[in-house]
């Protein structure tokens, strides 16, 4: 498991003992960063290939699952002169049961004239700053746990149009969402297709930034009807600040959130309710090559008149008013930075669920690269994994470029 898969896993064991209704639960494999990037890139010298075969081993509840996967990875991007710049990035995946899938993670047209700059396509909008925590970093599609996947070169995206002002050092941006995913547990309820919409703007403060965010946006993951069991997405609205300052070697991040309008299950139904997320991490540069992180985040529901539930892997487990989890990691790089070596722990605050990840990456060359990576989340019997108790993962790949 890369850098990338280690955050996936991270996020799914913090975040499942805050909401289920912010996630969908899911360990993908890949090294790029988590945020996506809705500038106006340059565009690439020519296309690029790699294939990644890997081979998985899953271990939950005393049942062991393995096999291998191959995938090929392409990418490129056309300077298109005063029309701009269009990108791509796709994947075709093999799996040793003989299943093949093609799948676009980015098609991305960008423009710019003057100081505005415009995007339109299939491609990932970050928010927030606090890396691993669902607070403002809710627009992307979400996760599964259906199944342990071999990545794509990136995590994939959705289907936006954007804008971005540039006044100065300031930045007004504005995307719709064209085409929101959300991902059900079970069975869903019937509702039109709906959008998504919002706006931030960014403004420099002392060795930092200052973020402001307002949306409407569909939750990642539907909410289950415990009567009917049949899942329900609903639009909400979000309120969000965020800020990081750096401090010689020391980055400090902050991430507020106001939800408005989410659904929450109780006994007899669903009912709308009001939620305040806030997360603060920092992030130690040690040396040139060996980083430190540290991150905590609550969840805090405004009112709390009657019995709540999560569903999850365990089922329908009672929610708790406010909510915890850490995460804590380690990197370093060695023989020229040819190998990078990483750990990382988590869980929530109560102790009802901790995972620890430990992921090694070295490169033989320009063109070949090995990696290795394991896992295990422990979980007690009443919290939202439960059933995932000591499960445990384990991944070797093979990665060449072409």
């Amino acid at each position: 498991m890369s850098m990338r898969g280690v955050y996936w896993l991270a996020f799914l064991v913090v975040a499942a003992p805050l909401q289920a209704q912010e996630f969908e639960l899911d360990l993908v494999f890949d090294d790029d960063s988590i945020f996506g990037d809705a500038a106006v890139e340059v565009a690439a010298p020519g296309p690029t290939i790699s294939a990644l075969l890997s081979y998985d081993q899953l271990k939950v509840a005393g049942a062991t699952t393995q096999g291998w996967t191959l995938q090929f990875n392409l990418s490129d991007s056309y300077d298109l002169g005063d029309l701009g710049i269009l990108d791509w990035s796709g994947h075709l995946t093999v799996q040793n049961a003989g299943t093949a899938s093609v799948t676009l993670d980015r098609l991305q047209y960008q423009n710019s004239a003057g100081n505005v700059s415009w995007q339109l396509g299939k491609y990932r909008i970050g928010w927030g700053e606090v890396e691993g925590f669902p607070v403002l970093d809710v627009l992307n599609s979400g996760l599964s746990i259906s199944s342990i996947d071999t990545p794509p070169s990136e995590l994939p995206g959705q289907w936006f149009a954007s804008v971005d002002l540039f006044s100065g050092q300031n930045i007004f941006s504005t995307f719709v969402g064209l085409a929101p995913e959300v991902a059900h547990q079970l069975p869903k309820m019937p509702q039109d297709q709906d959008f998504e919409l919002g706006a931030s703007a960014s403004f420099p403060i002392t060795n930092g930034q200052l973020s402001l965010y307002g949306a409407r946006l569909l939750p990642q993951s539907g909410v289950v009807e415990l009567v009917t069991m049949i899942s329900s997405a609903r639009p909400y609205t979000l309120l969000g600040i965020s800020a990081h300052r750096a401090l010689d070697a020391v980055l400090l991040e902050f991430d507020l959130a106001l939800k408005s309008g989410l659904q929450r299950a109780e006994a007899a139904g669903l009912s709308a309710h009001r939620r305040i997320d806030a997360a603060i991490g920092i992030e130690v540069a040690a040396s040139e090559t060996a980083q430190f992180s540290a991150g905590v985040m609550a969840q805090h529901w405004l009112e709390q008149s009657t019995n709540y539930f999560d569903y999850g892997p365990s089922g329908a487990v009672a929610a708790a008013q406010t909510s915890a989890s850490y995460l804590l990691g380690a990197s370093n790089s060695f023989v020229n930075d040819r190998l990078s070596l990483s750990v990382n722990v988590g869980g929530a605050l109560d102790g009802s669920t901790t995972f620890a990840a430990l992921s090694a990456d070295f490169s033989v060359s320009d063109a070949l690269k090995v990696s290795a990576t394991v896992t295990q989340i422990a979980a007690g019997a009443g919290s939202l994994l439960g059933a995932l108790d000591g499960a445990q993962t384990a991944r070797l790949a093979v990665e060449y470029f072409f």
